[in-house]
């Protein structure tokens, strides 16, 4: 589903509440804070969420909420929007606070696509986002670029999971909240609320749109020599870091060219299967009006950048 990881405060939550529910692990956890020193903090853990309560009464909270909605163990499956509204209820109810007062800090959204190819693919071509390199942090086929507000993540869910099957995810890691504020991304009250993730979904779309992605599959026969030379030069990483801005959008629009008429044209395909898939997890609501309108805003969006 596009939600996954997400960090959030409580506000308003009972705290003899939480410590005394049996279901929660409680450890003590010894920490340095600037001002006062060395001082402790309460660690609640719950399958895979962590709730965390400091002396002063500030309370957060970390978790996956596909993992939750799997018992913690794996998100690799399709989590639809149905199952995103039941899980946050469900973690409501185990926190005793309103959904109005989790506030969110962080949050992951994006995909999981089953593409005919070896998402290795992709990954190993992936070159820049807005001047940023994706880089390889793990031992396993995962690229990141990170900017101050935001990364994006692209990588090989079913390798790291060990599944037959294809799995290629594509997220939007938000560390700072501001830009989702504005678009109306607040607390898991307005997760439940459908039209948040037309907004979601351009953000996913437009940033993958503006990523700079070889495409493995473009063929050299009826090149131009020249041509050959640049295909040489566009799986360079240092080639791309190296060019103006100007220029790295000029040279963008001929490997685009080229993926058009001698690939597949592998970028436009992915942004193809993001948003099958977005559309696909909203296929099985039970619709109110506001939600019908959502929807349909979602399949208008789906039309609109498919082009």
């Amino acid at each position: 589903m596009p939600v996954d990881y997400i960090k959030a405060q409580l506000k308003n939550v009972n705290t003899d509440t939480l410590i005394k529910n049996p279901k929660f692990k409680k450890t003590f956890e010894s920490y340095i804070d600037e001002d006062t020193g060395e001082i402790s903090r309460m660690i609640l853990k719950y399958l895979n969420l962590t709730v965390i309560i400091f002396r002063n009464e500030r309370v957060l909270l970390t978790g996956s909420l596909h993992y939750y909605h799997n018992k913690g163990l794996h998100n690799y499956n399709d989590f639809n929007f149905l199952d995103v509204q039941k899980t946050i209820y469900q973690i409501s109810n185990l926190l005793d606070v309103t959904i109005s007062n989790v506030i969110l800090l962080n949050i992951e959204f994006g995909v999981n696509l089953t593409p005919y190819f070896n998402p290795n693919y992709i990954i190993h071509n992936l070159q820049l986002h807005r001047g940023k390199e994706f880089l390889k942090p793990y031992d396993f086929n995962y690229k990141a670029t990170k900017h101050q507000r935001f990364w994006i993540k692209v990588y090989n869910k079913g390798e790291h999971f060990k599944r037959p099957n294809n799995i290629l995810r594509i997220e939007l890691k938000y560390k700072k909240m501001i830009d989702l504020n504005k678009l109306g991304l607040y607390t898991f009250e307005d997760l439940i609320n459908p039209s948040i993730y037309n907004k979601l979904l351009e953000l996913l779309v437009s940033k993958w749109s503006e990523s700079i992605v070889y495409d493995y599959s473009i063929k050299t026969i009826g090149l131009k020599p020249l041509e050959k030379t640049k295909l040489l030069q566009y799986q360079n990483i240092n080639y791309w870091l190296n060019l103006s801005n100007q220029e790295r959008q000029r040279q963008k629009t001929k490997l685009r060219d080229l993926s058009k008429n001698f690939g597949s044209n592998i970028q436009q395909e992915v942004k193809a299967m993001i948003l099958l898939k977005w559309s696909s997890l909203f296929e099985k609501c039970i619709l109110n009006n506001q939600s019908y309108k959502g929807l349909i805003n979602i399949q208008k969006e789906f039309k609109r950048l498919i082009c």
